[in-house]
């Protein structure tokens, strides 16, 4: 947002903003599920045109958001995922811009990819396939372990020409079993050899979003979360 003057902010301003944040901080600490940081950094980002213009001593010439104390406001839907939110500010300066044109698969060093191709070459024989499986998130929305076992359990039985790799912190989901191989790897390759997989498994995790831009079919389980919010 291009400004006439640098913002000057009153005594006044910056007294609202801080019984704000001092209001809030007790308000988000005794309430239910999310974590403070999460709850707070929501309600500022809810919140920044109306923090950011009553602090300005000038409107912005043309401010472009989501919220109608901007002069361009722009509505979008509030079933989108956020990044859509977010990318229909971009396409309100620039109608031609296309989101898939932003969305390739990550890219890592040649020695972690180099790795990943060497560990599936090592555990998946070549007439077979397999599943790559990210169990671990938050506490408040991850699935139990039992849930994974008997989900893995389901799929070996119908798909034989699979194996299953696990990709965790600890020991997770049909420990020992000859066609499920655990692996703790360095991120960057534990990444690569997401891409590497013929479909994914897992929960609300970055793997989920890598494993989406590697084109990789998968199943995302949302555990305990509230489905209203997402």
């Amino acid at each position: 947002c291009p400004y006439d003057r640098q913002p000057i902010f009153s005594f006044f301003s910056f007294f609202s903003f801080s019984f704000f944040i001092f209001f809030f901080f007790f308000f988000f600490v005794s309430s239910s599920d999310d974590s403070f940081f999460v709850k707070l950094g929501a309600f500022i980002l809810s919140n920044s045109a109306r923090f950011h213009f009553s602090g300005c001593a000038t409107k912005p010439r043309r401010s472009v958001g989501l919220d109608p104390a901007f002069s361009d406001y722009v509505k979008v839907p509030n079933d989108v995922h956020m990044f859509e939110r977010i990318f229909a500010l971009a396409q309100h300066l620039d109608p031609d811009l296309i989101f898939d044109n932003f969305c390739a698969p990550p890219i890592f060093s040649t020695p972690a990819e180099n790795l990943a191709q060497h560990l599936v070459e090592e555990t998946i024989n070549k007439h077979e396939k397999f599943l790559f499986v990210h169990p671990e998130t938050h506490s408040s929305k991850r699935w139990s372990t039992e849930y994974f076992d008997a989900v893995l359990s389901a799929f070996l039985e119908c798909c034989p020409e699979y194996r299953v790799v696990v990709c965790s912190r600890y020991a997770y989901a049909l420990r020992g079993h000859p066609r499920v191989h655990h692996l703790h790897p360095h991120l960057e390759v534990a990444m690569s050899l997401a891409g590497l997989a013929d479909c994914f498994l897992g929960v609300d995790s970055c793997f989920l979003h890598a494993a989406d831009l590697y084109r990789i079919p998968g199943v995302a389980l949302f555990g305990s979360t509230r489905s209203a919010h997402w």
